[in-house]
């Protein structure tokens, strides 16, 4: 149970974003103990400890948000900084207003900024949860026809038909979004996520190698975020390329692989390649660390079992038996391949 708690703190920590929030935590957090303690009682001191915390919100939300993200937390954050700073260096009879006018900008913001969803899409995505991909389809199918150049309704599609197990016209509606996404870097991230999705789709249907360039497709676009890295230690691990198979997984641990499932089979996939170059020492060293995650594992066969999950359940299933081999010794090390 121990592990299974430090092992994400210590790959968040082990992370770049990871180790940049905690540094930014303790500085805002000392600069605030030390206003509060030199200057208690002044009536600036609430203020400014706000204006830190908001700072390091800020700062943590710019940390781990898709690039896509950053100007509409740029649109929230910054007219409430700014209001902060005025009426702390010029307008102090104001402050107390201006501090409020800065909780209410952030409130009304995320409600202003929210996208409206078409009726349809919504529908879509509950019966794509509920496995009743036809019905999906036909919701998203109906949106489509209004509205043909937007390349978030070929995601959505993209992603029913993929768990439908049809990776054919899913690979198409990847290829629209690549179609319409916006231009320059307003579009990126769907590009990157067209990228993963054509990476995934090629996998599904054992097509490695293009699997593979699509997948560098997408780290190309996004060199520091976690999915490409992962999806290419996996393509790797199939293709038998040992080096760049440990090459992505270190790098895609380094960054933090976000869902333990997926932080488990990583592991797998590089003690698999240590062993292909007769590294069996290195290789011991991560299955000792899949001997702790119990709590992926199981996760992870629930998801193959589940009826939904089949196309899914092809590509990972001997995986998942393998982590579990070892896990319970039925598997050496030694005998990974």
């Amino acid at each position: 149970m121990l592990n299974e708690i430090l092992s994400p703190l210590a790959t968040f920590l082990n992370s770049t974003r990871g180790r940049a929030v905690v540094i930014l935590l303790i500085a805002t957090g000392v600069v605030s103990i030390v206003i509060g303690t030199m200057s208690a009682g002044a009536a600036w001191v609430a203020p400014v400890q706000t204006l830190l915390l908001l700072i390091f919100v800020v700062g943590a939300a710019l940390a781990y948000a898709p690039e896509e993200q950053y100007k509409l937390i740029a649109a929230l954050a910054a007219p409430a900084i700014g209001a902060l700073i005025l009426g702390i260096t010029l307008l102090p009879q104001y402050l107390w207003l201006l501090l409020g006018a800065s909780v209410g900008w952030i409130v009304a913001g995320l409600f202003l900024f929210r996208p409206q969803t078409p009726p349809e899409v919504m529908k879509a995505v509950r019966q794509m949860r509920k496995g009743n991909y036809s019905e999906a389809l036909e919701a998203i199918n109906a949106v489509i026809q209004r509205d043909r150049e937007n390349p978030e309704h070929y995601r959505l599609r993209a992603m029913i038909l993929q768990l439908g197990d049809m990776p054919t016209r899913a690979h198409k509606d990847y290829e629209n979004m690549l179609k319409y996404a916006p231009p320059g870097n307003e579009g990126d991230a769907l590009r990157a996520e067209a990228y993963n999705g054509l990476s995934e789709v090629n996998l599904q249907a054992r097509r490695y190698e293009a699997a593979n360039e699509a997948a560098h497709q997408a780290h190309d676009l996004y060199p520091k975020n976690w999915v490409p890295l992962y999806n290419l230690t996996l393509i790797n691990d199939r293709l038998k390329n040992n080096d760049a198979a440990i090459s992505y997984g270190e790098e895609a641990m380094e960054i933090g692989i976000k869902d333990r499932r997926q932080r488990l089979l990583a592991y797998l996939y590089m003690a698999r390649a240590h062993v292909r170059r007769g590294e069996v020492a290195k290789a011991q060293e991560y299955v000792d660390t899949i001997e702790h995650m119990w709590k992926a594992l199981e996760e992870l066969q629930k998801l193959i079992e589940d009826e939904q999950s089949a196309p899914l359940a092809a590509v990972l299933a001997k995986d998942v038996k393998t982590a579990r081999a070892l896990m319970i010794d039925d598997l050496k090390t030694k005998d990974l391949r």
